[in-house]
Formats: structure tokens, sequence, C-alpha cells
């Protein structure tokens, strides 16, 4: 996610951007998104509906994007959309993070209870998540909706 970021703001500060960037960076994102949360699902670190609602979501709107874009319409991410990516990419982060402290657990001496608190505080950070993709591909698709109409005046 860094250097997507990083790769991004370069493009844009040297004026880098192209044709193929532009179709293959949300690519991008949603793969790394999808992958993270289709394997935490799998480990049983969030249920597997959160994973079908978010992939749905993401592989619909990239669908609709590429289709509007034979077409040569393109749809700007909205700024709630990007809340959303920078808020997955945010417990993406933190899932990893305490992964890899929960390996060390014996190690570090902490009680179970901790963990079990930090995880369900990151699980109402998923309820969270999961709430923003909803609302984000709605706004998206309403957005999408009102350019149609707009385009056939």
């Amino acid at each position: 996610s860094f250097t997507d970021f990083l790769d991004g703001y370069i493009a844009r500060k040297y004026n880098l951007i192209t044709a193929f960037g532009k179709i293959m960076d949300p690519i991008a994102d949603k793969f790394l998104v999808l992958t993270a949360f289709y394997l935490f699902s799998k480990i049983g670190f969030i249920p597997f509906w959160m994973f079908v609602v978010i992939a749905i979501r993401e592989v619909g709107v990239t669908a609709i994007r590429l289709i509007a874009l034979k077409k040569k319409v393109v749809v700007a991410a909205e700024n709630l959309g990007k809340i959303k990516t920078v808020s997955q990419i945010v417990v993406i982060s933190v899932m990893l993070i305490l992964a890899v402290l929960r390996s060390y657990r014996d190690m570090l001496n902490w009680p179970d209870s901790i963990f079990y608190i930090i995880w369900g505080v990151v699980i109402v950070f998923m309820y969270i998540v999961v709430g923003l993709t909803i609302v984000s591909g709605y706004q998206f698709l309403l957005n999408l909706k009102r350019q149609g109409e707009k385009n056939e005046r």
C-alpha cells in the first residue's frame, strides 16, 4: 500500500501518468485488498460474509469503471471511496501487526484476554469498513446514474 501510494505520488509529481497506470493501478489495489480480506476470512480473523460483501462491491465497481472506460467515460473516485480504501488498508495493516504479535504472545507474556479485546475492537472496525464499502458503492452507483442522466441531456 505504501509503495502504491509512493508510485502514485511520483507519477503525479513528475507527470508520468499513463493510460496503462490509470487502468492497472485500481485493479492492483483491489487485488491487494481482496487477497488480504480473503486470507483473513480463511484463517478465521473475519467472518467470510465480510469478504463477500467487500468483494462484490470492489469487483462490481471496477467492472463498471472498465465498461465506462470503453465508452470513453471516466468515472472519478469519490471522497467516500477514498476514505473506504484508506480504512481498508488501515484495518489490514492492524490485522497483520496483531497476527504477528499473536504469534509471539508467549514471548510477550500477554494474557489471551488482551488479544480478545484487541480482536473485538478490530471486528468493530471491520463492521465500519464493511459499512463504508456498502455506502461508497451505493454512492458510486448514484453518481454514475447522475452522470449518465447528465450525458443524455
